[in-house]
Parts: structure tokens; C-alpha cells; sequence
């Protein structure tokens, strides 16, 4: 149900929009160098105080299964940085080492369509609640207010650092009120009417 009402077809094959400016603030916040790539170590400070914190485990499995997407879009090389070698950050581990993962480097690209397959894989996993609450948190910034000018027509606005103002119901708000519908309900959430914006 997170693929949202952009997904296309059941697997949810296509990322929708709001998905993907998600992942790319995940991305952003857990590149603590700033060199375009995403360390294990990196990874696991990512994950802090979610169902991931502590299972070492889980966080590896997890990191390889964004390394083996690293190949999927001919991305193998960091967001303006070199293409070979491993990410060898703050913490001097390097990403690639010991692993298996055969150079692999997780970029900015790399991570959106390995958690997009997380997802797919296991919609109810450990991977999938650390989307939903990131998820919860983004829709948390946005406030709904009525028009006086155009006879109370609501509007929405998200609060900064990434301030917006839109006409129509971002698309993430409406999968949460699917989210929440399906959750109250206890079966398939129904299309939520009216409009949706791609604003994440």
C-alpha cells in the first residue's frame, strides 16, 4: 500500500514520485560525508531507533540487496564522484570490502531502487516500517488550510526546509489516508477521492 496511486500494476513497478523525493532525502541525510555513496556504516546510522537499529544482520542483508541494484541502471560510479573504489568515509570502512558485492557502490540511484524493492519483497518487513515512518514524518510537515479568496477551497502547505504551497492534495497525503483507511478498516483501502499532486 506504500507503492501509492502512482504505482502501476500490483508488483507496484514504477516509483511513485513522492517515493522517490523520499528516498532522496533518506539518501541525502545518510550520506554523512557527502561523497554520493552510502557506506554500510552509513547505513546503519540511517536506521537508528527504527526495527533495523542493532540487527546487524538484517542492516548487511539489507545493504546487499541495494549493492545488487547497483548494475540495474548502469550506475556504478557516486553522484559526481569517481566510479571505482569503495566508499571509504569518516569511519574508513570501505563499502565494498569483504562483502562479495563485487564493487558494487550504492549512489543516490542505487539506493531508491533497492528500497523499492525492499518494498516489493516485503511489504511488511523491518525495510518497509522504516519507509513508513520517514513516510509519516514527511506528511506531519504538511498543513491544510481553506481559502478566503477562492470560497474556501483548501490549499496545502509544507513547512521548510523544503517549503511548498499546492492546490491539489499531495500524492503523499492521500496514500497516508489510504494507509490509515486500511488500517481502520482491516481490508483493501478503497481510491481516495479527488486530485493528487506528485509533491512529496
Amino acid at each position: 500500500m506504500l507503492l501509492g496511486v502512482g504505482a502501476s500494476g500490483a508488483a507496484g513497478n514504477t516509483l511513485p514520485a513522492y517515493l522517490a523525493e523520499l528516498f532522496d532525502v533518506m539518501f541525502a541525510k545518510g550520506d554523512a560525508n557527502g561523497d554520493g555513496m552510502l557506506s554500510p556504516i552509513e547505513l546503519s546510522r540511517s536506521v537508528k531507533g527504527t526495527a533495523l537499529d542493532g540487527d546487524a544482520h538484517a542492516i548487511l542483508s539489507l545493504y546487499a540487496l541495494l549493492v545488487a541494484h547497483a548494475d540495474a541502471g548502469g550506475d556504478r560510479g557516486g553522484d559526481g564522484g569517481g566510479s571505482t573504489g569503495g566508499d571509504a568515509g569518516d569511519d574508513g570502512t570501505s563499502s565494498t570490502g569483504g562483502d562479495g558485492n563485487a564493487g558494487g557502490i550504492v549512489t543516490r540511484a542505487v539506493f531508491a531502487r533497492g528500497l523499492h524493492a525492499a518494498m516489493q519483497k516485503d511489504p511488511d518487513g523491518a525495510t518497509a516500517q522504516w519507509i513508513l515512518a520517514e513516510l509519516m514524518d514527511a506528511a506531519a510537515a504538511w498543513e491544510t488550510y481553506a481559502s478566503d479568496e477562492f470560497g474556501g477551497a483548501s490549499y496545502y502547505v509544507r513547512a521548510a526546509p523544503n517549503a511548498l504551497t499546492v492546490w491539489e492534495k499531495p500524492a503523499l497525503l492521500v496514500t497516508m489516508e489510504r494507509c490509515t483507511a486500511l488500517l481502520h478498516r482491516g481490508g483493501a483501502a478503497g481510491q481516495t477521492s479527488g486530485e493528487s499532486s506528485d509533491a512529496y
